[in-house]
């Protein structure tokens, strides 16, 4: 599958007569891999049984820079590794770093996606100070390869910033108070960040997130979320009269909250409609959701 959402069948081969061992499927993934070259895949997906769980081991040692399995091969070494761990909290000792060291995923709650990520990029410096201090003492060449890796903990810090919004909207949705005003503001607040990805770097990551983007807001396309979205109570100052709002077209909701018309004027976003243009402050950038005061809105 392409960055497009494209699929391609490479092709198909009957291997019933041979068993299928972790080993071999190993071989017949590599064989694919060198085929289309290994600088072109970012993931590889496939069930759970114990061959291809060791398959995927036997590729993850090959080819560690695949992003999918550089975060969970530094965790599992440093979790794992009793020596490794100890370099790691001295480097963080060392250079004052706040947070605790790396986290976990699990697959029960959701945003730990975010903190496992952000917990890697958090601990770029120790990392590499490990990496400079006791790379002769580091037996897996994995690891060294990825910490080695040009532009890994770019990449790592991208993806971070793209499960933090993320996070950030899924703890919203479960908080008490949360209005269905809300889910408009935080699909703002994703596409912002989306408008303002890197194109040079990330080209094909920016376009599949718009498309994502774009597929997910036709799931708001309701107009009860417009509705509370422009008449909650806290974009209004409470001394003014009441104004009869104006009268929305669907067809202009449409073009008004689609990601092409957000402008980007620094700390503040313009989205642009034939109807109804508005601002909102976008220069909130903290770890606290109730930090984002949607009060800023104008």
């Amino acid at each position: 599958m392409t960055g497009s959402r494209k699929e391609y069948l490479l092709s198909l081969e009957n291997l019933s007569n041979i068993r299928h061992t972790g080993k071999h499927l190993s071989n017949v993934i590599e064989e694919v891999i060198n085929k289309v070259k290994a600088k072109k895949f970012v993931a590889i997906v496939s069930d759970n049984g114990s061959n291809v769980t060791a398959a995927h081991k036997i590729i993850a040692n090959n080819y560690p820079n695949i992003i999918n399995v550089c975060t969970n091969i530094l965790i599992k070494y440093f979790k794992n590794s009793t020596l490794g761990l100890s370099w790691l909290n001295e480097a963080i000792k060392s250079k004052n770093i706040e947070g605790g060291g790396l986290k976990t995923y699990v697959k029960t709650r959701w945003t730990t996606v975010y903190k496992c990520v952000h917990s890697v990029w958090r601990l770029k410096d120790a990392l590499q100070h490990v990496l400079k201090n006791h790379e002769h003492k580091i037996l897996n060449q994995a690891i060294k390869t990825i910490l080695k890796k040009r532009g890994y903990f770019d990449d790592v810090h991208v993806i971070s910033d793209i499960l933090k919004l993320i996070k950030e909207a899924i703890l919203m949705l479960e908080r008490t108070y949360t209005t269905l005003a809300d889910c408009y503001l935080y699909l703002l607040r994703i596409a912002t960040f989306f408008k303002q990805m890197p194109m040079n770097d990330y080209r094909s990551l920016k376009n599949s997130c718009i498309k994502a983007f774009n597929e997910r807001y036709k799931e708001f396309d309701e107009d009860i979320y417009l509705l509370a979205f422009f008449l909650h109570p806290q974009y209004k100052d409470e001394e003014e009269e009441y104004e009869e709002p104006p009268n929305i077209q669907k067809e202009s909701v449409d073009e008004m909250l689609n990601i092409e018309q957000v402008i980007d004027l620094g700390p503040w976003v313009y989205i642009e409609s034939s109807e109804i243009p508005f601002m909102f402050n976008n220069k909130y950038d903290s770890e606290n959701d109730d930090d984002w005061n949607p009060e800023e809105i104008v």
